[in-house]
């Protein structure tokens, strides 16, 4: 979901299909057109539930302290 340019590989799939996105440049302050391999919209689509359970994580960290058995 960055503006930064990404190198990806995929043995799911091979090359796909190109979908034309929207971005915003900074540099250009517009939006601009770029092309999108089907891999990056698979990717972005199913990373938002690795994302939430790394949050939920962070939240309920447990910190246990564990003992020697022979104590």
């Amino acid at each position: 979901m960055d503006n930064y340019p990404v190198l990806m590989a995929s043995n799911f799939l091979g090359k796909g299909s190109v979908s034309q996105i929207r971005l915003w440049s900074k540099t250009q302050k517009e939006y601009i057109q770029m092309n999108r391999p089907e891999v990056i919209k698979l990717y972005n689509a199913s990373m938002g539930g690795v994302d939430k359970m790394d949050f939920l994580i962070q939240l309920h960290r447990i910190f246990i302290r564990s003992q020697k058995w022979t104590l």
